[in-house]
């Protein structure tokens, strides 16, 4: 009976780890459409709460870390956003009509 255990478990840490290391994955695309979109709009609030976990993760990362995921996060930004990168308690960009802060602490 435990020989059978482990394959299943094997299986059950895999198939974890695949989702999460997905869901990191597409933190950065995920910005990318809401930067598209209304900042107001139901859209961008949901994108926002899946993925604040991750933007806690960012926020209180190390400075080369930060620097890094910011300057990833401006090269998909759509003409004209701004990715707000002086931050130390937030993540945040602007347009030329919104702007919009993802998370902050």
């Amino acid at each position: 009976m435990h020989e059978q255990e482990s394959p299943r478990k094997r299986r059950l840490v895999l198939t974890l780890s695949i989702i999460t290391g997905l869901y990191f994955v597409t933190y950065l695309p995920a910005c990318w459409i809401a930067m598209r979109m209304d900042a107001h709009s139901p859209n961008t609030q949901i994108i926002s709460n899946v993925y604040a976990p991750i933007s806690i993760l960012i926020i209180f990362a190390p400075q080369p870390v930060k620097s890094v995921v910011f300057r990833v996060l401006a090269c998909g930004a759509p003409k004209g956003c701004e990715v707000m990168t002086d931050w130390n308690r937030g993540i945040g960009w602007s347009t030329e009509n919104d702007s919009y802060t993802h998370l902050s602490m």
